[in-house]
């Protein structure tokens, strides 16, 4: 009966160990490979161009999209955070500078394969993907 139960245990042990392995060979090929990518850049002396920037109807303020780092269960993952812009000015037509920088410390989301949104996972665009 001992020798029965040992063989049972071994078994689910071995079930438990494939699918973990199965689900971390997933998350670093498959998984990954389905996040929209997107292109990063920086907020450079509180300038923002205005193209990475909308206007929030809703919470009546500017806003632009931010990638954070964070660590998840199999390693670094990058995660969409939507900012609010509350102190700004507009330069010219085509940008806008920031007050009070501390607000925006992230690199800033200027281009995305497709739309995005606050606490979605991506992965950064590497330099292969670029046309």
């Amino acid at each position: 009966m001992k020798k029965k139960m040992r063989v049972v245990y071994t078994f689910i042990a071995m079930i438990y160990f494939i699918a973990v392995i199965f689900a971390t060979v997933y998350a670093q090929t498959g998984y990954i490979g389905t996040l929209p990518s997107v292109e990063l850049g920086r907020v450079t002396d509180g300038r923002i161009p205005k193209k990475y920037t909308w206007y929030d109807t809703e919470k009546e303020c500017l806003r632009v999209n931010t990638v954070v780092q964070e660590d998840g269960p199999w390693g670094k993952r990058y995660v969409i955070h939507t900012k609010d812009i509350l102190n700004y000015r507009e330069l010219d037509e085509e940008s806008i500078v920031v007050f009070g920088i501390t607000e925006i410390k992230e690199p800033i989301v200027v281009s995305a394969e497709q739309e995005v949104f606050s606490g979605q996972e991506v992965r950064l665009k590497s330099v292969n993907e670029q046309d």
